[in-house]
């Protein structure tokens, strides 16, 4: 599981654990096959990394994003909420205050999180919940 880890006096970021690491490579050759358009190959792959670490936030973020494309939008949205939620798990119970502390950009553990909370507003605006969007997004 992973975990978040205070970095400052309102700084985070997120500590993966070794089994995470070893499905970036799937995560990666399945980005190489998106840009020749193999979506059916990238989709295996990225599912294929989801079953070895289930909470793989990169390749829960990329298979969204391909879904979307795909016209498969309500997988992409469910994907998304999953991955937002695992995400949120990682924080330690009433540490972390919105507003008050950060998740920087500039740590690269952070980005699969980060890239997730940028897709799944998308996609609640797809589906007609602006609102809950607009908090998330905040």
């Amino acid at each position: 599981m992973k975990q978040q880890q205070r970095v400052g006096p309102n700084e985070w970021r997120f500590e993966w654990p070794p089994a995470c690491h070893v499905g970036n490579g799937d995560v990666w050759l399945a980005l190489t096959g998106w840009e020749r358009g193999r979506w059916q190959s990238v989709e295996v792959r990225l599912r294929h990394a989801l079953r070895f670490f289930g909470e793989h936030l990169d390749g829960m973020n990329h298979l969204a994003a391909l879904l979307g494309e795909m016209g498969r939008r309500k997988e992409a949205h469910e994907l998304w909420a999953v991955a937002v939620g695992l995400g949120r798990q990682a924080f330690p119970p009433c540490a972390f205050t919105p507003g008050r502390d950060f998740l920087e950009w500039a740590w690269l553990e952070n980005r699969p999180f980060l890239h997730c909370l940028e897709g799944h507003p998308v996609a609640l605006c797809e589906t007609g919940t602006q609102d809950q969007a607009v908090e998330l997004a905040r």
